[in-house]
């Protein structure tokens, strides 16, 4: 029996403050649910899909085409699992509400399609909510979707040294808002060669 070698947990917080809504916006709420998930060291070489890092594929669209303000967000669990489900509640001008529903609709078909064979089971949701009064400021909104964008996920690298064993992975195991206005995301690096292991860590770090 062979297995990993090491892993690290890299953990990270973002501090918000909280804003007015400007007026003229409709809330609503999109969520990822019905992955496979899976441990995030025995399951990382099949391509599931991350929770995390689908839900934060739309925001980050929404956000650089409309003057979108996230409420909440909240995706995975373990931090040794690849996340199942995730969602979001965020606002939008509602003089673009048509627009962007069409716009949601076409990226909810491109990711089934993308994953029709891998998440049989997947499903993207998206339904209005009750407006809301307090959203995140602009500079952590901007700064926590990108980076959840942004950070690497999945393997890394293969084994040269046995065909078919993934050598280095990393995996987006959750968002959490933890109170006293903290967001914190937790990832899981893992590595048969230290070195490498401590590489990866470093590119987590550095997004």
């Amino acid at each position: 029996f062979i297995g990993c070698a090491g892993g690290i947990d890299s953990v990270a917080e973002f501090t918000y403050k909280e804003v007015d809504i400007p007026a003229g916006y409709f809330c609503c709420k999109v969520q990822v649910k019905g992955l496979k998930g899976g441990h995030s060291g025995g399951d990382i070489h099949l391509g599931l899909g991350n929770a995390n890092k689908l839900l934060n594929r739309f925001l980050s669209q929404t956000f650089k085409k409309y003057d979108m303000y996230l409420c909440e967000i909240d995706g995975g669990n373990l931090r040794n699992a690849i996340p199942r489900e995730a969602y979001a509640i965020f606002g939008v001008p509602t003089r673009f509400k048509s627009e962007f529903v069409k716009r949601y609709d076409l990226f909810a078909a491109d990711l089934k399609a993308e994953f029709r064979f891998r998440e049989p089971n997947f499903k993207i949701t998206l339904n209005e909510m009750p407006e809301v009064d307090q959203v995140l400021d602009a500079r952590t909104q901007f700064g926590l979707v990108y980076s959840l964008v942004g950070v690497p996920n999945g393997v890394i690298a293969m084994s040269f040294a046995m065909p078919g064993l993934v050598e280095t992975s990393t995996n987006l195991a959750s968002v959490k808002f933890e109170g006293d206005n903290r967001i914190v995301v937790t990832s899981s690096q893992r590595s048969s060669v230290e070195s490498a292991k401590t590489y990866v860590m470093q590119m987590v770090e550095s997004v």
